[in-house]
């Protein structure tokens, strides 16, 4: 990770100039408490997340981030809904037609809910005009299909300060929190405000004992639930 590269995801303060992708990257490390887990599959107009992920893997290792891109969608969204058997916080980043791939797999992690302590946020690209995409996209209707309460924030400074909101959300309602990134703000960007980053106490350095025989987490109907020992 060049320097001036470094310098921008660092920044604690003052104002500093990214694009919508990475935003995105920036408000996961200013949340509350870090994040845990960065994941999901590259697709226009939201590919360049993962260049700035691997732009910044030393970052990520040095404090214990998990950073990965998965072969497909539904294998991003289904590493956040193991996450959320701990207290952890996990972000997706899929693009609008990759949604329908992750689709069962949110269905489902939303069904059984974030863990308490922890969060979900799973953040779509749109292609409104279908300029790198084969159909128009508006992600909303498959989130109000799947129930995920969806964020769509509306100028730069709202693409950073938002994804930190939306782990705050999810943790408070007990649900996956859907965030959509239209093309004009994942490949625009502009002047933001910066905050401190904040980085996970729980890591890959320093991880903790999952207890699954504790585990409390019910896709089910209850009483099909209860009677699995």
């Amino acid at each position: 990770m060049s320097k001036s590269f470094a310098e921008r995801f660092l920044r604690d303060a003052g104002i500093d100039v990214f694009n919508g992708n990475e935003l995105v990257f920036k408000g996961a490390l200013e949340t509350e408490g870090g994040v845990h887990l960065m994941t999901g599959y590259p697709g226009s107009p939201v590919s360049t997340f993962f260049d700035v992920m691997a732009q910044c893997a030393s970052l990520l290792k040095e404090r214990g981030i998990e950073g990965r891109i998965t072969s497909n969608e539904a294998l991003a969204v289904a590493a956040v809904n193991g996450s959320q058997m701990g207290p952890l916080r996990s972000l997706a980043v899929v693009k609008s037609v990759g949604l329908h791939v992750a689709s069962d797999a949110l269905a489902l992690g939303n069904l059984a809910g974030p863990h308490p302590e922890g969060g979900a946020v799973i953040v779509v690209g749109d292609d409104p005009w279908s300029e790198s995409t084969q159909v128009a996209a508006d992600s909303r209707f498959l989130f109000r299909h799947l129930f995920v309460p969806t964020l769509e924030p509306s100028s730069p400074q709202e693409v950073k300060d938002y994804v930190g909101a939306a782990f705050e959300l999810s943790r408070r309602s007990g649900l996956y929190l859907g965030y959509i990134i239209t093309t004009t703000l994942a490949d625009g960007g502009g002047s933001v405000t910066c905050r401190p980053n904040h980085y996970p106490l729980t890591n890959t350095r320093h991880p903790f004992d999952l207890e699954t025989a504790a585990l409390d987490r019910k896709n089910g109907p209850a009483a099909t639930a209860d009677r699995t020992q």
